[in-house]
């Protein structure tokens, strides 16, 4: 069995979750800088009805699967597995996540029927600064923009102005 090292395991999650942080660095920064993890904490609280269940579940897969990973590394490469253990958690939270919003998205747009309607990846919806931007997801319907809200979890109506500044990424995309 090998020794753990927390040194080597804090430094190994450090750097992954700082290289994950350049996604957007403007939200994720707290990843450099851990100082800063509680502001993180605070901003995120209102996407919890998002992210609680997606993190649950990556987190809850990540740790039963690990160990049949760790079984099958080479001694030389178990220094490693707290690196591999983030990569296989981050792989898993952001599949999670992509698959959690289609659901979410098709199921409403079931209903609305819209007339044209896009949407990102979730990793893209991860780097975009607004919460209610085309960068996620957005329909139209009778000449009105929706835009997807992860804290939400629904599509809510965008202002003219929105529609305005969005038209020409909006008809690209719609024609």
């Amino acid at each position: 069995m090998a020794v753990v090292n927390y040194r080597s395991a804090f430094l190994q999650t450090y750097i992954v979750w700082a290289i994950f942080s350049l996604t957007n660095l403007s939200l994720l920064f707290p990843f450099i800088i851990p100082v800063f993890l509680p502001f993180l904490l605070v901003f995120s609280a209102k996407f919890l009805n998002f992210l609680a269940p997606v993190f649950a579940l990556a987190l809850l897969i990540a740790i039963i699967a690990f160990p049949y990973v760790y079984e099958k590394l080479n001694n030389e490469v178990k220094v490693f597995s707290p690196l591999i253990f983030n990569i296989i958690f981050i792989m898993l939270f952001l599949t999670i996540a992509e698959i959690y919003k289609c659901i979410l998205i098709a199921k409403e747009l079931y209903i609305i029927k819209p007339e044209c309607t896009s949407s990102q990846p979730f990793i893209g919806s991860l780097a975009s600064q607004g919460e209610f931007s085309p960068e996620h997801a957005y329909y139209i319907k009778n000449k009105r923009i929706y835009f997807w809200s992860y804290s939400e979890l629904k599509y809510v109506a965008g202002s003219d102005e929105s529609f305005k500044t969005y038209k020409s990424d909006i008809e690209a995309s719609c024609s």
